[in-house]
């Protein structure tokens, strides 16, 4: 699914050699396939799975958010829900 900011650069996300990263429109590598799972962009934001950690890449592929989380969800309204063990909570950018 393509990116929701249609303000930015749209990056879509690709997969080589079993790990995730991102490409622009035109095909050119953006973000360094290194993880393990990746979403779309989101309210600035892609969730994006290292090991077994949720966390937050920006369009740079720069941290917004480390990954520290056993599930997530994508950013909305600049905040993201986040699962560490059993409890539920937000974060936000």
């Amino acid at each position: 699914m393509p990116n929701v900011d249609s303000a930015e650069t749209v990056l879509f996300p690709v997969q080589r050699d079993g790990v995730f990263g991102f490409i622009s429109r035109d095909g050119n590598l953006a973000i360094e396939p290194r993880y393990d799972r990746v979403s779309s962009f989101f309210d600035g934001a892609a969730r994006v799975l290292l090991g077994d950690k949720w966390g937050y890449i920006d369009r740079r592929g720069a941290w917004v958010v480390e990954p520290r989380f056993d599930d997530a969800r994508d950013f909305a309204e600049g905040r993201a829900r986040v699962q560490v063990g059993m409890e539920w909570g937000y974060v936000n950018h």
